[in-house]
């Protein structure tokens, strides 16, 4: 029997890393060309980090960008690593949190909160309230990447999205899942 090396045994695994290095920036180049699009991949295929890499390059080219995710850990990751890129033009969390800390600022924070117990808080109040108060408070953004956009229900990132670029010329919109293992909604 013939032994394999290890560098001849990491061969097949680094070329297919560099392969998809070379997917994820062809990804990098199509979004910039597209206000909409929509990346599917399985857990660990580099989603999050195209999400963040993508947001990065937005913000550097001075455009304002909301990085939203599902998962509250993430989006504390999120949020921690868009201050820390000091660029300032990059807003990231939870889509959750960041609902709520628009309602707060807005008009709506009292009738929001004598609703804190109905049964679809999270897939009905947080979206209804968020999008009034982001009207009010005419926050708008020139992209939103949403990462564990399988997660949520089509109808609330459509409606969040929209709340959030409404009236921005050339507005992107950018969601990033895993519909095929992970989707909690099944839709």
């Amino acid at each position: 029997e013939r032994v394999m090396t290890a560098g001849a045994s990491l061969r097949p695994v680094e070329e297919r890393l560099r392969a998809l290095t070379e997917e994820q920036y062809a990804f990098l180049d199509m979004a910039e060309l597209n206000d909409r699009c929509i990346l599917i991949g399985p857990a660990g295929s580099g989603k999050t980090t195209l999400a963040v890499e993508y947001a990065r390059r937005m913000s550097t080219e001075g455009k304002s960008v909301l990085l939203a995710c599902f998962n509250r850990k993430l989006g504390e990751w999120l949020a921690g690593n868009a201050e820390a890129s000091g660029r300032g033009s990059i807003v990231a969390g939870s889509l959750h949190k960041l609902l709520a800390d628009r309602i707060r600022k807005s008009s709506f924070a009292e009738e929001f909160r004598k609703n804190r117990d109905h049964p679809d808080l999270f897939t009905e109040l947080y979206p209804l309230f968020g999008a009034m108060a982001i009207d009010e408070l005419n926050e708008r953004f020139d992209a939103v990447p949403v990462d564990e956009a399988q997660d949520f229900r089509s109808e609330t990132l459509v409606a969040l999205a929209d709340a959030w670029t409404r009236g921005v010329e050339d507005a992107k919109i950018i969601l990033f899942g895993d519909y095929t293992q992970q989707a909690i909604y099944g839709t």
